[in-house]
């Protein structure tokens, strides 16, 4: 299978649906676009937080990189789409309560994780 998926039963969270619905379409998308296999999405609580984490096994971003990409209509030519996907789910987060976290996924890849206020 090309996605590993480790999700909770239940995550009940404050937030307008649609938003997270399309913050984590986003980051699924990139992951898909411009990782490598395999690929991962997982869900779980941390303190009053939620965690949504997809996780690939590409080329990754510097951190440098990992701040532009938060930037609207920064995106690579080659790699196509709008430069919106994690400006978007940035801004997602934020109206939440929370924030987009952009780490490595060591050795190599993206770990891109929406934290998410639980209350």
């Amino acid at each position: 299978d090309a996605w590993q998926v480790q999700l909770q039963d239940h995550a009940q969270m404050p937030g307008k649906p649609m938003p997270l619905l399309r913050a984590v379409e986003n980051l699924l998308d990139n992951a898909e676009r411009h990782g490598a296999l395999p690929l991962s999405l997982q869900l779980w609580s941390e303190g009053p937080a939620w965690v949504v984490e997809v996780a690939d096994h590409g080329p990754g971003l510097s951190p440098e990189a990992a701040e532009r990409a938060r930037q609207p209509f920064v995106h690579d030519q080659a790699q196509g789409g709008s430069g919106l996907g994690l400006a978007i789910v940035d801004r997602v987060a934020r109206q939440h309560g929370g924030e987009l976290r952009l780490l490595p996924n060591t050795p190599h890849g993206l770990r891109a994780q929406l934290w998410l206020r639980a209350g």
